[in-house]
């Protein structure tokens, strides 16, 4: 789990947000004694008790009526034996899907709405992730420094730009010849495997880049080697 590692790191984050499985009794209380904000899904697995209803602050204005936020409360949050110390606020919204979305926070001066917002910019990098997985395929880290992870990150994004770059400049001129999609155009493209059509194409598109725009050029060019 990550929260551990985040927590042990001299500079804290602002706000600690987690899906349903870095919800936690304990945790809960854990975060708050250590001042730290935290925004995190709690599941229909946790009770709550002595729940009461927030009074939405004046300055906060009124409600907009399209949002999806269904109740805004504090209460104290257990899950089996364990209950917190501390009470927190609960935020409930509806999400895209009009699924429930319980939210347990300890952040209390700002309206229901910021919280549930806060949660769903977890998700970008959550999104972020996953397209890193399918997309960029870095199974394992070659090593664990700032330098080494930023390194890999960049230099496979890199490649990964000039790849699609490369696919969708010269997709059309070979797709009546062959048809691997990306995914096995960067993997015949590394094995250089590439059905010859799609390699001369990719040549005439290199050759038009430093210049050579017709046949002609390139015999000449050929011809002086």
């Amino acid at each position: 789990m990550v929260a551990p590692y985040l927590l042990t790191t001299h500079q804290k984050p602002p706000i600690f947000t987690a899906d349903q499985g870095g919800a936690n009794s304990k945790f809960f209380d854990h975060l708050h004694e250590e001042k730290h904000f935290f925004v995190i899904r709690v599941s229909d697995f946790f009770s709550t008790s002595k729940v009461r209803t927030l009074n939405r602050h004046k300055t906060w204005g009124t409600p907009n009526p399209l949002t999806s936020i269904l109740k805004d409360e504090s209460a104290y949050i257990r899950k089996g034996q364990n209950r917190t110390k501390n009470r927190y606020k609960l935020v409930t919204f509806l999400d895209s899907k009009q699924n429930h979305i319980r939210i347990a926070t300890n952040v209390r001066d700002v309206p229901p709405e910021i919280i549930a917002h806060v949660y769903k910019l977890r998700w970008q990098i959550e999104l972020f992730f996953r397209w890193i997985k399918q997309n960029l395929e870095i199974d394992h880290l070659f090593g664990r420094s700032e330098n080494a992870v930023y390194g890999q990150v960049f230099g496979t994004l890199i490649a990964y730009v000039l790849l699609r770059w490369l696919y969708n400049d010269t997709e059309t001129k070979w797709r009546l010849f062959a048809s691997p999609n990306f995914l096995a155009f960067t993997r015949k493209f590394v094995y250089q495997t590439l059905p010859v059509e799609v390699r001369s194409e990719i040549q005439w598109f290199f050759l038009q880049g430093i210049g050579l725009s017709s046949k002609e050029e390139i015999n000449k060019l050929v011809n002086n080697v």
